[in-house]
């Protein structure tokens, strides 16, 4: 079954940019100036060490940097409620799909984050990653699969675990 995308106007930038259930953004008015088509899908730049999806809007010359999953949550279920943030269902925070979306209170992200007893790293499990990291597999699918905290996989992604431990 194929997925319908729904486009709806963003929030505060009604008439200038919409957002789909897909998570894809797009700038519907004129740019002076401006390169874009109109209404083509803007690039998603990836924010941080972390590599949340964002996306630069702007109107009237002010420019501002929004993340796209806060832009599908704003414009499909409504405004961020205080002490909430963004949630992603299958934790690939690339995933900006509306039913991936939710909002959620810090202290249950927290208690959903709360470590479990993982297995401890060896070089085998290090090499695994960095295989399985090569791959289209998320850093929570590898965490997943070996057991390990999703820190330790970022650690091995950024070389900080190396595969002799040593």
């Amino acid at each position: 079954m194929e997925d319908v995308e729904i486009w709806r106007p963003v929030v505060d930038y009604e008439g200038i940019y919409e957002v789909s259930t897909l998570g894809s953004v797009k700038r519907i008015a004129p740019r002076p100036g401006g390169r874009q088509q109109l209404g083509e899908v803007m690039a998603q730049n990836k924010a941080g060490r972390l590599g949340y999806r964002q996306v630069t809007i702007s109107k009237h010359g002010q420019s501002e940097t929004k993340y796209v999953a806060h832009l599908v949550l704003e414009t499909f279920v409504g405004p961020r409620p205080p002490g909430y943030q963004a949630c992603y269902r299958d934790r690939d925070i690339s995933n900006n799909r509306l039913d991936n979306l939710f909002w959620d209170s810090v202290s249950n992200v927290r208690k959903r984050s709360a470590p479990a007893k993982r297995a401890r790293l060896t070089p085998t499990m290090v090499r695994s990653i960095r295989r399985m990291l090569t791959t289209s597999t998320s850093m929570y699918e590898v965490a997943t699969k070996l057991n390990v905290s999703e820190s330790s996989v970022l650690k091995v992604k950024r070389r900080q675990i190396c595969g002799s431990l040593g």
